[in-house]
């Protein structure tokens, strides 16, 4: 029997192109068919206003933000490159939960990452 864990890093559901919420619950569903785990880490919303500007800014392809278009109560940030990504509120890390629909091993929130590891056993 094969018990896959279903690993997203780095934030990488913050640029996904398309419904991020049906890959989500795709991820759930065969986790769960095959009783395995789903791995997501992720930049923390609450945390964008501290960290995201001086993040991107730094690197060189994303650059300086486009105010215009980045929402810093939303945890939106579009750079004027055009690159555009999102950071996951407390209540949007709720929703993401639920749509998984397993079990929370653990969730980790010590840096501007959170970890959340859901099992299906």
């Amino acid at each position: 029997m094969v018990n896959p864990v279903l690993v997203c890093l780095q934030n990488s559901i913050g640029t996904w192109e398309g419904d991020y919420k049906k890959a989500i619950e795709e991820m759930g569903k065969v986790a769960k068919e095959k009783h395995g785990e789903v791995i997501i880490s992720a930049w923390r919303g609450e945390l964008f206003k501290d960290y995201a500007v001086k993040i991107y800014s730094a690197i060189s392809f994303i650059g300086e933000p486009d105010l215009e278009r980045t929402n810093f109560d939303r945890g939106i940030y579009v750079g004027k490159s055009g690159y555009k990504v999102y950071w996951w509120s407390p209540e949007q890390r709720e929703e993401i939960l639920r749509m998984l629909g397993g079990r929370k091993v653990n969730e980790v929130l010590g840096t501007p990452f959170f970890i959340l590891h859901v099992a299906y056993n």
